[in-house]
């Protein structure tokens, strides 16, 4: 058993600087620079003015601005308290699949993205860590990769600062309401986010043909398929029907979310990531 986890540890770090240079590489596609949180509060950069009120320092008075009208003006600042970001990346048996050889498994494509945004979200200012773990992108990339089998139930007794925000990256093929009852308790704490839908194309297309036999991503359950065919239609409506109760369960707990196909360039998501980012931050 020792030799077994030492061997699965020194995979992980041999495929941790490719993994990095992947994801400060997609990071710089999509781009560079601030991640403003757009509020009034301590900080170095100028945000707007606004008419001076009973009880602001008159340190505070622009009086450059002042002088053009009538009106006093105060200059106030953008608030530039470093906010927290937590990532969960799902180490199920199932995050490991992939129908191509060309294509990642559906857990390296988790912690490429995880990893992605957590640099664009760094260059902005932000704290970023892993729910319970370490925090600072490298030390993430580190724990991600040498992660065991996770199961998304243990995320109801994490631990989730206040004011932080949450990004879970996995296949979430879990039944429905686990999910909802995970955003639940998340609601509860006050913490929102972002769920990330990875799938490998075949889990949408089922594009195989003939007899098969399928199997857990351990094992120990299978089913066997004499002709794909006469299930595909049923199976794709299924599918479909799943990832829009997904969706929906994010919509209604005010979470963002998001489907990556392992098919599709990441950089891609990564950019739809930012942008539900930044429309959460005006």
């Amino acid at each position: 058993m020792l030799l077994k986890l030492r061997k699965k540890a020194e995979e992980a770090a041999a495929k941790l600087p490719a993994l990095l240079v992947q994801a400060e590489e997609i990071a710089n596609a999509v781009m560079t620079g601030d991640h403003p949180r757009k509020r009034a509060g301590l900080g170095e950069q100028f945000w707007q003015y606004r008419p001076y009120e009973a009880g602001d320092p008159i340190a505070n008075i622009d009086w450059r601005q002042s002088a053009k009208s009538d009106t006093l003006y105060i200059k106030q600042r953008e608030q530039q308290n470093a906010q927290t970001t937590l990532f969960w990346c799902h180490a199920a048996p199932s995050m490991g699949f992939s129908s191509q050889a060309k294509l990642m498994s559906k857990r390296d494509a988790a912690c490429m993205l995880s990893l992605a945004l957590a640099i664009l979200m760094k260059r902005g200012g932000e704290r970023v860590g892993l729910i319970d773990g370490a925090y600072g992108v490298e030390a993430m990339g580190e724990e991600l990769l040498a992660a065991q089998d996770t199961d998304i139930n243990t995320l109801k007794t994490a631990h989730i600062p206040q004011n932080a925000s949450v990004v879970l990256c996995g296949d979430f093929l879990d039944d429905p309401e686990e999910i909802n009852a995970l955003l639940k308790h998340f609601a509860a704490h006050q913490a929102r986010g972002i769920l990330i839908q990875i799938l490998d194309p075949a889990e949408l297309t089922l594009p195989y043909r003939g007899r098969a036999i399928f199997e857990d991503g351990i094992g120990q359950q299978f089913e066997n398929v004499e002709n794909i065919d006469d299930i595909r239609a049923a199976y794709c409506a299924k599918i479909e029907a799943h990832t829009t109760a997904i969706s929906d369960i994010c919509q209604h707990y005010g979470w963002g979310y998001v489907m990556h196909r392992t098919d599709h360039a990441p950089s891609d998501t990564l950019g739809t990531l930012w942008q539900i980012i930044h429309q959460e931050t005006r």
